[in-house]
């Protein structure tokens, strides 16, 4: 799936302040794991009443995050020997971002439609050639079934990049995606331990510009099925 939110795994400091309704949160952070202290989240929510609330958050780069600075690991690289350049993520720590989401619950039913518009501009220090973007929406859903312990969860989003950057699979691409899961929680409303599986499909309505390649061995697909099983403890 496309990722729908602002770093919320670094290291900084922020401070929030809450008026009835009301709430705003400002982060000041190393904003991707970089070691870099430049980037600035904002959050503001508003309390409806007890099942509606609406999110915005927007998050900026204040100044220029280089080549040399850390960046996300992988199955094949750790954290430690990952930089920006190794992992071709400068548009991403070097990057602005503006969302919403609304948050609806009735009965057993909980809905969460979110948008979420992304960034950069050109910037030779880092190789950024032009203005580069990416714009995704999405809706969330969860069904708790009665008084049991079992409840139904599902996605849908669409999401399509522009310009020169890779912001998923390759530049240009767009496509949509689903997905649909049930969720086992013993311990009821207290949900301290979980258990969750999920089986969905990614689909490319366009692979990318000329000569990208897509999924499977060949890089002719457009199709991509998604699984996940984890199990888990809250606190």
């Amino acid at each position: 799936m496309v990722p729908f939110r602002t770093d919320t795994q670094s290291v900084g400091v922020s401070a929030t302040y809450t008026y009835g309704p009301l709430a705003g949160t400002v982060e000041f952070s190393d904003g991707f794991d970089t070691n870099v202290w430049n980037y600035l989240q904002l959050f503001a929510s508003y309390s409806i009443d007890d099942n509606n609330r609406l999110t915005l958050f927007g998050a900026t780069n204040l100044g220029t995050t280089g080549l040399g600075a850390r960046f996300y690991g992988s199955a094949t690289r750790s954290y430690s020997s990952t930089t920006v350049a190794t992992a071709g993520a400068a548009n991403f720590v070097n990057s602005s971002v503006l969302g919403s989401y609304y948050s609806f619950a009735t009965g057993n039913l909980t809905l969460v439609p979110e948008v979420q518009y992304v960034w950069s501009t050109r910037n030779p220090k880092v190789g950024l050639t032009d203005y580069s973007s990416h714009f995704g929406a999405a809706l969330f859903a969860n069904y708790q079934l009665g008084d049991s312990s079992f409840s139904l969860g599902g996605w849908l989003e669409y999401f399509t990049s522009n310009g020169p950057e890779t912001w998923f699979l390759n530049p240009g691409a767009q496509g949509f995606g689903m997905a649909v899961g049930p969720t086992w929680s013993p311990d009821g409303a207290k949900k301290h331990l979980f258990v969750r599986g999920e089986v969905g499909v990614l689909h490319l309505t366009t692979v990318g510009f000329p000569g990208s390649v897509g999924y499977g061995s060949s890089g002719t697909d457009r199709n991509q099925a998604t699984f996940l099983a984890e199990v888990g403890v809250l606190f």
